[in-house]
């Protein structure tokens, strides 16, 4: 049910509806979008959590409160009791990104209350724009992968997310070193608090998830790193035999160098099952010309890759010049 910029939604509203989902109690699956439903408060949180508690036999929630700026999470004790209760479940999919008022106590106890499920197959959580996320929620989140031997697929974005620092991003990579099921991963990181020790400890996990297939990982803002990040990811990406889909975004990291272009795709050509890369460096102002010709010498080796899409928007020291041999490979895409 799609209810996205339905402006005059209340509280009130939403209990109506839940009245109605409650009759429903053989569903298996739901999805309700408020995005930009900015009446909605923790009332309808609770209402809502009260309401699918009765829906024992779902098996996936998909919630949207994207923009509604009256949830603070203070008292959420129905909300993340339901999940407590849906034992059944196996996708979950939470959006209350740019809920800039959401306290960070709130998503910590929504990690407590996901803590209870141990069935999961994929989960979906975004909460960019959410500045008041501090550490302890990844922790929290942690603990909840922790318990999921079934995982295939994680996607969590804490894009902007300013408050989060290297010890909330290694609790969190760290809980998935067990988790030999995976098949995707998707992280979003915009921080200026994580630095190279973080992606060190990534790489490591990273190379015992030997069915990932896909990988996309984001990062902005991350002044406080140098091209051993890159280099520890590399050193893990190589070792994924499986992997047939690489996204990797380093957006305003101001000090990466050329280095990072020679070190990203050196090894790529390993991969035999690998059929799309994208890698972007918008905003990286210390790399220039010569990175683009490392670049270029790796990306030649990858013939039987199918996409190869590059983004280096507002890179001053970058030339179309530069840019030329690398337009010459034919599956190579300049995007903005």
């Amino acid at each position: 049910m799609k209810f996205e910029r339905c402006f005059q939604i209340t509280d009130d509203s939403l209990k109506n509806l839940v009245r109605a989902l409650k009759r429903l109690n053989c569903l298996k699956s739901i999805s309700l979008d408020f995005c930009l439903c900015k009446k909605l408060t923790d009332v309808s949180l609770e209402t809502l959590g009260k309401g699918l508690q009765r829906l024992t036999s779902l098996e996936s929630i998909t919630l949207k409160f994207s923009h509604c700026d009256d949830l603070r999470g203070k008292d959420l004790k129905n909300f993340t009791l339901c999940f407590q209760r849906l034992s059944s479940l196996r996708s979950i999919s939470l959006d209350f990104s740019r809920c800039f008022n959401f306290e960070n106590e709130g998503f910590e106890a929504l990690g407590k209350g996901l803590q209870k499920l141990s069935l999961l197959q994929s989960i979906n959580l975004d909460f960019a724009f959410c500045d008041q996320i501090r550490d302890s929620t990844l922790n929290e989140l942690g603990a909840v992968l922790k318990r999921q031997s079934s995982l295939q697929s994680i996607n969590m974005n804490f894009g902007s997310c300013t408050q989060i620092t290297s010890l909330g991003m290694d609790s969190l990579t760290s809980s998935l070193a067990k988790l030999s099921l995976l098949r995707f991963i998707r992280f979003s990181f915009v921080s200026r608090k994580i630095f190279d020790e973080s992606f060190r400890i990534l790489g490591k996990i990273l190379q015992r998830l030997i069915n990932l297939q896909s990988i996309e990982l984001y990062f902005g803002g991350f002044y406080g790193i140098t091209d051993k990040a890159p280099k520890y990811l590399n050193e893990a990406i190589q070792t994924l035999g499986s992997l047939q889909s690489i996204e990797i975004v380093f957006r305003s990291c101001g000090p990466l160098t050329d280095e990072c272009l020679k070190i990203l795709a050196n090894g790529f050509e390993k991969l035999s099952y690998l059929q799309f890369v994208r890698l972007e460096l918008p905003y990286c102002d210390r790399i220039t010309d010569n990175g683009l010709n490392y670049l270029y010498e790796d990306l030649q080796k990858l013939g039987s890759v199918k996409s190869i899409f590059l983004c280096f928007v507002c890179c001053a020291s970058i030339t179309d010049a530069g840019k030329s041999k690398l337009k010459s490979l034919q599956n190579v895409r300049f995007v903005n």
